[in-house]
């Protein structure tokens, strides 16, 4: 905050109040006052400090005491209790009444300027009071007297605008106006869905450029949450001009003109349109005839148009809008009042504003999404984008402190209240480059304000009674400030006395002479202005004679037919009593009174809508005789109408591109159901066939998405229900079909033999990608070509039951297996004394150790898909030959056998299968 810069005068009548605050502003109340004395002797204001202090007690009925001493001659004087300021003017008045006494003045309250409380706006230089920033807008002084009207709309023709949380609730409806499809990037042409799908171009990310320039406008401010916008609460309107890419000017014009309530056609009319219309883009090109018509047509329709200078370090002349007629051309400063070194510049820029550069950036709303929608975000941006809603805003707040000025002079204003640019910045700005100086936001609403004068409302000129006490009343507002003083005087007529003269309810006791009595009632509000209004009073000398009686017969009233019905009547008689009392009906169908001679009475309503009329008289006793006349309206109630029943139908699920159906019913319990409409209120936009039927149809889109349709049915009498099916659409998902795996059919096999494992696999929707014979049962055997369909082993020297396992994968990474069980029969062992002795010549003996190579398989139980992923698949020569080199270690029979495997294996050829 900025130092406190706060001087007050208050004369006796408080027209001179002069308030010029940068962080304080006065309450209407206060309960101290300061009394500055005449340069006089300290005696003598000692004993007037004295005097003052009973003179306070009397005036105001409240203690008192001199609180404190300012100076030699100036002291503090406290009350009990606050007062106001009617209350303080008679106290200052009678004071002032003392000769040692120079000046009487309140000792007001002061309390902060308004300063939001968002959690960012520590940051945003550019709001801030420029004693910190040179180059700022000058905002926070303007919020203590305008924060923004609420019916106020502002335009913000750009990319479109997302629905971030600090603009929630702050939009009215929009238009997207780019009619070209690639550069809309939305899937459509124009229509009146203005949010921004992303501006992505290439390898360019998405810049949510009009979200930025919204948040700078009108951030919801003082939430708590984000950054602070110059307008608290007035409306935001996209206009989508800009799409993926860029965007042309034809559709700029189409925006222009329908942001300001113009047609355009194919589109719908703006029914909200705006007051201001904010252009942060352009290009390097002359103004064209159709974009100027488009601008000037806006214009005459008392739209303001804000059009950013651009960023080419050139002269805006030569860009468009920028150096079209009839708009406020913006530069770009820095945080010290410097040009922004992008800048353009020239004799067609009107004002400047906060831009930035790229070490001090100007924080606004952002989205996150490289592309797409993402995350809400506060982030920054630097440039004449940014330096054009700082005068958008701040001719919004004008607008709503004043809504009568004109165009031209929003645009004088603007410019005439703004600061001077600063020297001695390295890059100086001055009128020819940068416009009249850089905004002062609480300089232009300040300007802008129109003070509203006082309103009385004075009773009408009335007659009174000689020697009675009369009152004279008013009442006063003012809509833009307060009354500081309030005086009745007489104009006209015999010198009275008025009681209470500075109070709106003042009274005076009436001559004992007839004739007419003149009024004035004065006041004058805080900025000075003085209204007055007169009032008449004609004093009668009352001549004795009766009179009449006042009578009252109630109030009208509607009630139901055959309802009872109470007429309550009144009356009163000044100068004596009321003798009789009298109802008779004067019109409509006949009733009977239950007793005609008493004030409170009743009857019974009829069956027929028509209006009763009944006549209450009153007789004094003097025989003054008066009426009045009550009337009473019949009315039958209406049958009540029910409302039809309708149903949407269960929600299903549906393929993308498939026909879905929208099936609903109604019914109308006591009429006809007269019109039918199914319409889609969520997903991406559909066309509804046979809408208006309550069995419809429509195509799903192409992408998955969650569809809401709702069917509203209104029946003859004009009621309508309705209700919503949701329908979720889906892409079809593909299913892998998994191998078919045969390990082939168990066999037996003898000792010491080949054993063949052959199999089959089929894959009916891909390849088989790899193949894995492991053993999981039995003596441990070398099975060679493990990785091929075809592959085999030697059988172990003793009768054993061996199981594989084959494993086949396809190239979708699915796994099947299937196991064969080879029975091992040792059909030449003979039994010699109940004992198994091998004597078969070549034999082996089963207590000899086996030693296995590197391809020893191990059972297994499961396979990792990555087990043979990455492996190397053995060539089966060099597995069948190393297996050879260690069984011819223990048997030369072995390596015998061996040969012929190799020889008959190279006779046979190889079998190759996907993966081997």
């Amino acid at each position: 905050m900025g130092k406190v810069m706060f001087y007050k005068i208050l004369s006796l009548s408080f027209i001179g109040i002069l308030l010029s605050a940068n962080s304080v502003s006065a309450q209407g109340f206060t309960d101290q006052l300061i009394i500055h004395y005449k340069d006089t002797a300290s005696t003598k204001r000692a004993k007037s400090i004295a005097n003052q202090q009973d003179k306070i007690k009397i005036l105001t009925e409240k203690n008192t005491k001199f609180k404190s001493q300012l100076s030699k001659k100036a002291y503090v004087v406290k009350f009990d209790k606050e007062m106001s300021v009617e209350e303080l003017a008679e106290v200052i008045k009678q004071l002032e009444t003392d000769e040692l006494i120079e000046l009487v003045e309140p000792d007001y309250k002061l309390e902060l300027h308004a300063v939001p409380n968002d959690t960012n706006y520590g940051v945003q230089w550019n709001l801030q009071p420029t004693d910190a920033y040179a180059g700022s807008a000058n905002a926070e002084a303007a919020w203590d007297i305008e924060k923004g009207d609420a019916d106020l709309v502002i335009a913000v023709l750009d990319t479109g605008i997302i629905a971030h949380e600090d603009l929630v609730g702050r939009f009215v409806d929009g238009m997207d106006m780019i009619s070209n499809l690639m550069l809309a990037n939305d899937g459509d042409y124009r229509d009146a869905d203005a949010s921004d799908p992303g501006n992505w171009c290439g390898g360019q990310k998405s810049t949510w450029h009009g979200t930025h320039v919204a948040g700078i406008i009108a951030a919801s401010t003082d939430n708590a949450i984000g950054v602070s916008g110059i307008n608290w609460n007035s409306k935001i309107q996209s206009v989508r001009v800009l799409g993926s890419c860029g965007g042309y000017s034809s559709d700029l014009i189409a925006g222009i003109r329908w942001a300001a309530g113009l047609d355009v056609f194919g589109s719908p009319v703006n029914l909200t349109p705006a007051k201001i219309i904010n252009i942060s883009a352009g290009t390097k090109a002359s103004c064209t005839s159709s974009l100027q018509s488009a601008i000037d047509d806006a214009v005459s329709a008392g739209a303001v148009i804000v059009a950013s200078a651009g960023n080419d370090n050139e002269d805006a002349s030569l860009y468009t809008p920028a150096g079209c007629n009839n708009v406020i051309t913006v530069s770009a400063v820095t945080t010290n009042g410097a040009r922004g070194s992008y800048s353009n510049y020239g004799a067609v820029v009107d004002i400047s504003a906060p831009g930035g550069n790229w070490s001090t950036e100007i924080l606004s709303t952002l989205n996150n999404g490289a592309t797409t929608l993402g995350s809400d975000i506060y982030g920054s941006m630097w440039g004449t984008s940014m330096a054009a809603p700082h005068v958008t805003g701040a001719i919004s707040l004008m607008l709503s402190v004043n809504p009568n000025l004109s165009v031209a002079e929003v645009k004088n204003i603007v410019q005439s209240s703004a600061r001077a640019f600063p020297a001695g910045t390295g890059s100086d700005c001055n009128n020819t480059l940068c416009g009249a100086g850089i905004v002062d936001i609480a300089a232009a609403v300040v300007a802008s304000k129109v003070n509203a004068p006082p309103v009385i409302t004075i009773e009408p000129d009335f007659n009174a009674d000689a020697g009675n006490t009369v009152q004279l009343s008013a009442t006063v507002e003012d809509s833009d400030g307060t009354v500081v003083s309030i005086l009745w005087e007489q104009t006209k007529g015999v010198a009275i006395t008025i009681t209470d003269a500075n109070q709106l309810n003042a009274s005076f006791v009436a001559p004992e002479l007839e004739g007419i009595l003149e009024f004035t009632l004065t006041v004058i509000d805080n900025e000075g202005a003085q209204v007055s209004a007169t009032l008449q009073v004609t004093v009668m000398v009352p001549i004795p004679e009766n009179i009449n009686p006042a009578v009252n017969a109630g109030l009208d009233a509607t009630e139901l037919s055959g309802e009872t019905v109470y007429l309550s009547g009144s009356a009163s008689d000044t100068d004596g009593i009321i003798q009789l009392v009298k109802w008779i009906q004067t019109k409509g169908t006949a009733v009977t009174i239950t007793n005609q001679d008493v004030f409170n009475t009743s009857f019974i309503a009829p069956a027929v809508d028509e209006i009763l009329e009944f006549m209450l008289t009153v007789t004094d006793d003097n025989g003054a005789e008066t009426s009045d006349i009550v009337q009473i309206s019949v009315k039958t109630p209406p049958p009540v109408n029910l409302s039809p029943i309708v149903s949407a139908g269960q929600g299903y699920e549906l393929f993308t591109n498939e026909t879905g159906l929208l099936i609903g019913s109604a019914s109308d319990s006591d009429g006809s159901i007269s019109s039918v409409n199914w319409m889609q209120i969520k997903g991406g936009a559909v066309t509804i066939t046979s809408a208006n039927q309550l069995n419809a149809s429509f195509i799903a889109p192409a992408v998955d998405d969650n569809l809401e349709f709702m069917l509203s049915v209104i029946d003859d009498k004009g009621a309508e229900t309705s209700s919503v099916v949701k329908i979720i659409v889906s892409s079809p998902q593909l299913i892998n079909l998994i191998p078919d795996v045969n390990a082939g059919a168990d066999f037996e096999l003898g000792i010491n033999e080949t054993g063949f494992l052959s199999a089959t696999a089929n894959d009916f929707d891909g390849v088989i990608s790899s193949v894995q014979w492991s053993q999981i049962k039995g003596v441990p055997v070398v099975i060679i070509d493990s990785h091929k369909l075809h592959a085999y082993f030697i059988s172990p020297a003793m009768d054993s039951i061996l199981e594989f396992e084959l494993l086949v994968k396809d190239d979708s990474r699915s796994v099947v297996s299937d196991v064969i069980v080879v029975s091992i029969v040792n059909n030449n062992t003979k039994i010699v004394d109940g004992n198994q002795d091998s004597t078969e010549e070549g034999a082996i003996d089963i207590t000899e150790e086996v030693t296995l190579d590197d391809n020893e398989v191990e059972p297994v139980d499961s396979i990792d898909e990555n087990d043979f992923n990455d492996k190397e698949i053995e060539s089966s020569d060099t597995a069948a030959e190393e297996a050879g080199k260690t069984f011819a270690a223990s048997n030369s029979y072995w390596l015998i056998l061996m040969f012929s495997i190799l020889v008959v294996r190279r006779l046979l050829g190889k079998t190759v299968v996907a993966g081997s």
